[in-house]
């Protein structure tokens, strides 16, 4: 019995996975609210936020996808409307795909409105 433990001692301590540490600044030289959201996924972190032209005023969702060590794999703009949106929340959905939720803006009629947008894990919608 004495030689069973020291054995699986011996495999559960080889395979110990050493956690990353890093500590980032992810721009895009527009980013407004910056990162308002994150989820883990299978090969690292998705974060979501809001984007913004400083000059055109146009607005959209941005989404970067970082690697365990924190370095970017892509990111994405999704604009659903002609004067913007702001993505709130995303959650990993059973399919292995991700859904975004936020709120999109109509400044021609000062509406605004929810919005649910499914992503695939390369962040197409």
């Amino acid at each position: 019995m004495k030689r069973i433990f020291i054995i699986l001692v011996t495999f559960f301590t080889s395979i110990t996975i050493e956690a990353q540490i890093f500590n980032r600044v992810y721009d895009n030289n527009n980013l407004y609210d910056g990162v308002l959201t994150i989820t883990e996924t299978p090969s690292g972190y998705l974060m979501g936020g809001t984007t913004q032209d400083i000059f055109s005023g146009y607005v959209a969702t941005y989404l970067i996808h970082i690697d365990f060590n924190g370095d970017t794999l892509w990111t994405k703009e999704h604009n659903l409307s002609a004067s913007g949106e702001i993505g709130y929340s995303i959650l990993k959905s059973f399919d292995g795909n991700y859904v975004l939720c936020g709120t999109m803006h109509d400044t021609a009629t000062t509406t605004a409105a929810a919005y649910l947008m499914k992503i695939n894990a390369q962040g197409d919608s």
